[in-house]
């Protein structure tokens, strides 16, 4: 059977934030995450990711992005 991202997330014991959380936390909201966080991958999300979330991970963040930029961004 197949694994979704989740599912393999959760076997690592790493997490995921969604796009609530993600609002939540540009706002200001769950500025504690952060120091949970050492790496951001961002897999096929629509959205930009911002700052702090950016480049407060001490291993950075990383984005895959299968379609070509810039015609293919979404902000």
């Amino acid at each position: 059977s197949e694994l979704c991202l989740e599912e393999v997330s959760r076997s690592y014991g790493t997490k995921q934030l969604y796009d609530d959380d993600l609002e939540r936390l540009y706002r200001g909201e769950l500025q504690e995450i952060l120091k949970e966080i050492d790496l951001v991958i961002s897999f096929h999300y629509w959205n930009l990711v911002k700052e702090p979330l950016l480049t407060t991970p001490p291993l950075g963040a990383i984005n895959f992005h299968a379609a070509p930029l810039p015609e293919y961004r979404r902000l």
